[in-house]
Formats: structure tokens, sequence, C-alpha cells
């Protein structure tokens, strides 16, 4: 797991776990992800950033797509 149980919220170093794919540090704050956790559904906090990740590169994709349409002039904007 990167990140325990414990009661503070403060970002902290994670640990590799068995299975990790490139055994990588990262400081995550606790509150965010186990936030997350609950918003996606996940399982694990494994999944939950594998989901989220996941998700913002999915946007990434439609916001590049909707760039290159508007550059065409082939979008009105509709709201604020």
């Amino acid at each position: 797991m990167l990140a325990s149980a414990r009661g503070d919220h403060k970002p902290r170093k994670g640990t590799r776990g068995a299975g990790s794919e490139n055994g990588a540090d990262v400081s995550i704050d606790q509150a965010k992800l186990d936030k997350a956790r609950k918003v996606l559904g996940a399982a694990t906090e494994t999944e939950a950033l594998d989901r989220a990740l996941a998700l913002v590169v999915s946007e990434a994709d439609v916001d590049a797509a909707l760039r290159k349409v508007a550059a065409k002039g082939n979008l009105k904007k509709l709201f604020r």
C-alpha cells in the first residue's frame, strides 16, 4: 500500500509495494487519496491512483480534440 490509515492528512513518502511496476516513491496527500478512492469507488489505493490518472489522461485527450476543433472555428461557446 502507498499510504497507511493514519489519522493525520499530511503528505508522506510512499513505500515500494510488491508487484509495483516501477517502484516509484511518491508523496501523496492521504485526505485526497481517501476522497479519490471514495469518489471513484476504488477497492484499493492503487486502483484509485490508476483510475484517477486514467481520468486525467482522458480529459487531456478530450481537451486536445476540442482545441483542434476550436482552432478550425467549428466550435461555439455555449456557456461562460
